[in-house]
């Protein structure tokens, strides 16, 4: 594994460009300017999130002295795995607690790690993984078509846990230190982390309509000049 906290990562940081293109590289400026064309002509995009696996070794489950009907567990089931942002998680927080009273922590810890998944997934993470006292989040190769080096340490700047960037067989990983860092921390942390990720992902997609919408209008501008 190679230290990525100080050499550039690559294809991910792109050539440095001035003005707009500086701040996100040539080759993302490129391929936001695609992507929105694509998008605007309504072809098919691509894949749009991953499926991260998640084992951080914390008890997380829907307890039969909580719920006891097979069936209701089901749906809280699904409903969990369809997390797909704060606002239904608080939705299903709130739910549970009108439906069977308050819950106990691993029943907590099963929430947390549906709104942790679905931030991770829309950021392209393939794994995530307790080992002793680090957790490691492996990003899939489409994370680089989306985030730069700097884009992860903003990221990490969210959260109070110390970390490290690397690289193993050409995918990045995040290595958090959790030493002496309970269940309910962690969870905490890599919420922060993966919510960030995806406010930066949001903000290039965007960028990519405002390159767009810039390209559109110097070319108007242009056959006017003609």
């Amino acid at each position: 594994m190679r230290d990525l906290s100080i050499r550039g990562a690559g294809n991910i940081l792109g050539a440095s460009q001035s003005g707009f293109i500086d701040s996100v590289g040539f080759e993302m400026y490129s391929q936001l300017l695609e992507e929105a064309i694509a998008k605007k002509q309504g072809k098919e995009q691509k894949r749009q999130k991953s499926n991260a696996e998640i084992n951080l070794q914390i008890d997380a489950y829907l307890p039969s002295d909580y719920i006891s009907d097979e069936r209701q567990k089901i749906e809280i089931y699904k409903r969990i795995r369809e997390i797909d942002n704060s606002v239904n998680y608080e939705d299903l927080q709130e739910e549970l607690i009108d439906r069977f009273g308050e819950y106990p922590d691993v029943v907590a810890y099963l929430l947390e790690i549906g709104l942790l998944k679905s931030y991770l997934d829309k950021s392209f993470v393939s794994l995530v993984e307790r080992r002793q006292q680090t957790v490691v989040v492996r990003f899939e190769k489409m994370s680089q078509q989306i985030f730069l080096t700097q884009d992860y340490f903003e990221a990490l700047a969210a959260t109070t846990l110390k970390a490290r960037i690397g690289e193993s067989d050409k995918l990045i990983e995040v290595i958090f230190d959790v030493r002496q860092k309970k269940d309910y921390e962690i969870l905490e942390n890599l919420i922060q982390f993966g919510q960030k990720l995806v406010e930066i992902k949001q903000r290039k997609e965007d960028w990519g309509d405002f390159v767009f919408s810039f390209s559109l209008k110097h070319d108007r501008i242009l056959r006017e000049l003609r």
